[in-house]
């Protein structure tokens, strides 16, 4: 736990954190004979919980749970599963072995009356195989299919998607009666509470009922209604009504977006959204006098982001502009705060016409534009003179195309300037890597900006446990200079060329005439000679 929160905290001693799990692992290594399997399975969570993990640790690990399987409980079994999940880490053999120690609780729960795994056990055991793609474990699959039928209103959403999403990658598209029964039982418990799912758990449940092939049209229309939420952030007075879609629109249009996400995603309110706009409402500033000091625990963090959490003022006239608006809450949320103009972008139409809508609905002026990323002229596009002074996004990196992610890459960088501030905010199904500033997206910014994590501790109370996470981007001064280098050296070409012409055109006059003179010359002798030869063959 000291370990985790260290982790939340800045980049320096993320790294420390990073080599104190690392070095736990190498003494776990040397005591992993005396260690039992609550033990093993605890050290595994921590280390998934992480993501951080020695390949030799957990292949010793589950080395030694082989020989303790019948000593695991419900909790074991799943802290092992999901951490192994987590970690990317698979060995279908042991797997194959685990499962069938959850087969021999499920069938004494049917011969006795004795508790049995939990909601929460059954979905992440699950889910863990179903990501991990282990195969052979169609007959555990369906063994806690039986195990969950009758008890499927004690699943909250989460625990219901989340076995939903696993059990359809474990059997895929198997036209089977048990399986469309499943799949119907779900379904009509997700209907009854639709409200309590978000956008994320309602998206792997209605995949998981695409992968299968079974469709449930009451779920369908319950997902895909219009419906109106209210927000009532802490520091402010005005509450901010929503108009949202649970499933995100997708019976707006049958097209994919360019990640392979069904479209319209924009629709669905995700949590990310929300994240960033709680954060709008108690770090943007109006007034220089609304600044508020630093908690002690904040002081060694770096400058940039600092600045940020005294709270911050944009200088007025200035423009902020969202890109992937979706629905608008965190731009509704920042012009409340501030007196700047603010543009919420997007690039689909059945999505802007909700973001107008919300705009209406909260009587907001925030200016709506459609834009696509990677579009040429985005400046001249949005009518911008000068760079915004803040470009902010959520939810908006995900998937795993490199083109889209280029796009937005060069989206961002057209429109950012040497002083304007880039917040990112990602929630659950974000890009592998992008929680941790990494993978490919973060790799290209990072050529040009300097990335920071914002501290859990500056988040929502509800929302700091890691599954949300908020980045600061600041251009790099070096490559406003290579910029600038480049802008000169084209100019001196420019010029080079310039200089070439002119010294072609001040040439004298009279060498011209000379060598043309002579040209004329030799084209009457070369004329003169022709005739001679023509009147010979003549004679």
């Amino acid at each position: 736990e000291e370990v985790e929160k260290l982790n939340n905290s800045d980049s320096e001693e993320q790294t420390t954190s990073r080599s104190i799990m690392l070095s736990l692992q190498g003494q776990a290594l040397k005591l992993m004979k005396n260690l039992n399997a609550h033990q093993i399975s605890g050290i595994l969570w921590a280390a998934g919980r992480q993501k951080c993990a020695k390949e030799e640790y957990v292949r010793s690990s589950l080395e030694s749970l082989l020989s303790q399987l019948d000593k695991l409980n419900a909790q074991d079994m799943d802290s092992i599963v999901w951490a192994c999940a987590r970690l990317e880490y698979k060995d279908s053999s042991f797997f194959k072995a685990l499962v069938e120690e959850c087969i021999k609780i499920f069938d004494k729960a049917q011969q006795v009356e004795t508790k049995t795994l939990s909601p929460k056990n059954l979905s992440n055991i699950v889910w863990g195989l179903g990501k991990m793609k282990v195969k052979g474990m169609d007959r555990f699959a369906l063994k806690a299919a039986n195990n969950l039928t009758g008890k499927v209103e004690d699943f909250n959403p989460r625990d219901l998607s989340n076995f939903a999403w696993g059990f359809a990658n474990i059997i895929g598209a198997k036209q089977d009666d048990s399986v469309r029964q499943l799949f119907n039982t779900i379904a009509d418990a997700a209907q009854k509470r639709i409200e309590d799912f978000n956008a994320q758990e309602c998206s792997k449940l209605l995949w998981a009922m695409d992968k299968v092939k079974v469709k449930h049209q009451g779920l369908l229309e319950s997902a895909t209604s219009k419906r109106l939420v209210e927000f009532k952030f802490d520091s402010m007075k005005e509450k901010i009504s929503i108009e949202h879609i649970v499933a995100g629109g997708r019976n707006l249009t049958d097209g994919r977006e360019e990640t392979g996400a069904t479209a319209a995603t924009g629709g669905a309110l995700w949590e990310s959204s929300f994240v960033l706009a709680d954060w709008f409402s108690r770090f943007l500033c109006r007034k220089h006098s609304q600044r508020q000091k630093l908690e002690p625990s904040m002081i060694r963090l770096p400058i940039p982001v600092k600045r940020l959490l005294e709270g911050f003022v944009l200088p007025k006239g200035s423009v902020g502009v969202e890109i992937g608006a979706g629905l608008g809450l965190a731009s509704i949320v920042a012009k409340k705060c501030t007196k700047i103009r603010i543009l919420a972008t997007d690039g689909d139409l059945s999505v802007l016409s909700l973001l107008k809508r919300n705009c209406e609905i909260n009587q907001s002026k925030v200016n709506v534009r459609k834009l696509k990323w990677g579009a040429k002229d985005v400046m001249k596009k949005l009518k911008l003179k000068d760079p915004p002074s803040i470009i902010f996004g959520s939810g908006i990196v995900y998937g795993k195309d490199k083109g889209v992610f280029r796009k937005l890459h060069q989206t961002i960088t057209d429109l950012a300037g040497s002083e304007t501030i880039v917040l990112l905010a990602h929630g659950q199904g974000a890009a592998p890597g992008v929680h941790d500033g990494s993978g490919f997206f973060f790799d290209t910014m990072k050529e040009e900006f300097e990335i920071y994590k914002l501290p859990f501790d500056s988040l929502h109370r509800n929302h700091r446990n890691g599954s949300n996470v908020i980045h600061l981007l600041i251009k790099k001064t070096e490559t406003l200079a290579t910029k600038d280098e480049k802008k000169d050296r084209s100019k001196d070409k420019k010029k080079d060329k310039k200089k070439k012409k002119e010294e072609k055109d001040v040439k004298p006059k009279r060498e011209r005439k000379r060598k043309l003179s002579e040209l004329c010359k030799e084209k009457d002798l070369k004329k003169k000679k022709k005739n001679k030869k023509h009147s010979k063959s003549q004679n």
